[in-house]
């Protein structure tokens, strides 16, 4: 419990927003615990080598990546998706901002819709082109075992800090209220 107070404090010096918190410990939760859940099979293969496309591509639009990109976190951290701090676990990809977007945090049955619905519908330049969807679906469906641990002391440790940070952040929120409550 001192351990994430500390990195509470620690993460929460730069200017963040409540999910960013949420997100890091999140990350160090998973990453943290990596090493004592099952080892994914040598013959699994990652979502842009499933599809068989280059590395610097988007995995949902099939587009190249400008700039760094962003990595998505297939089955999010903060619902028990697998994580590693070397950012090659499967359930990490390199995916453009827009789709990183627009996917968020969606997993499952959720994540099953986005893709079926192709994606990003603002932009039509940025949707799952059809003939993908259905691959992302096969391969989601057959490799969620692997992305993601429900392991029940791990799901209640993501329960912990997603109490914690909602306290830590209702506790800032009211001492800002008596500090400068024009700016609320």
């Amino acid at each position: 419990m001192k351990l994430i107070n500390k990195i509470l404090i620690k993460i929460h010096t730069k200017k963040s927003h409540p999910s960013d918190l949420n997100n890091s410990l999140h990350k160090y939760l998973m990453c943290a615990h990596e090493i004592y859940l099952p080892k994914i099979p040598e013959s699994t293969v990652n979502l842009k080598d499933y599809l068989g496309i280059p590395y610097d591509t988007c995995p949902y639009c099939i587009k190249p990546i400008k700039g760094k990109g962003t990595i998505d976190e297939i089955v999010p951290c903060m619902e028990g998706g697998r994580y590693s701090n070397d950012l090659t676990h499967i359930n990490l990809v390199k995916t453009c901002q827009k789709c990183n977007n627009s996917k968020g945090s969606k997993y499952g049955y959720d994540f099953i819709i986005w893709v079926e619905d192709g994606g990003f519908a603002k932009d039509p330049t940025k949707k799952i082109p059809e003939e993908y969807r259905e691959k992302i679906k096969i391969w989601y469906l057959e490799n969620i075992i692997d992305l993601e641990t429900k392991h029940p002391a791990i799901q209640c440790r993501i329960k912990e800090i997603k109490d914690l940070t909602k306290d830590f952040f209702d506790k800032q929120y009211k001492r800002a209220e008596t500090i400068c409550p024009e700016f609320l």
